[in-house]
């Protein structure tokens, strides 16, 4: 599995999603970008790249 790959998640870049996450600066902002980019999905579909995302955030953070 390519690293490509594992940054798409339901055919969602995931890296891409979370440097465009940080550009805005408001939670709930962020939010409302996350549920627009994912509205598409199925809730569960939408719980994984969540779970990614969140995985890809803290990396960035340490």
């Amino acid at each position: 599995m390519s690293v490509v790959d594992q940054n798409v998640v339901h055919g969602i870049d995931v890296v891409a999603l979370v440097k465009k996450l940080r550009a805005i600066p408001t939670r709930h902002d962020r939010k409302q970008t996350f549920m627009w980019e994912t509205s598409r999905l199925s809730p569960m579909s939408r719980s994984e790249v969540e779970k990614a995302m969140r995985k890809k955030w803290e990396e960035g953070i340490r």
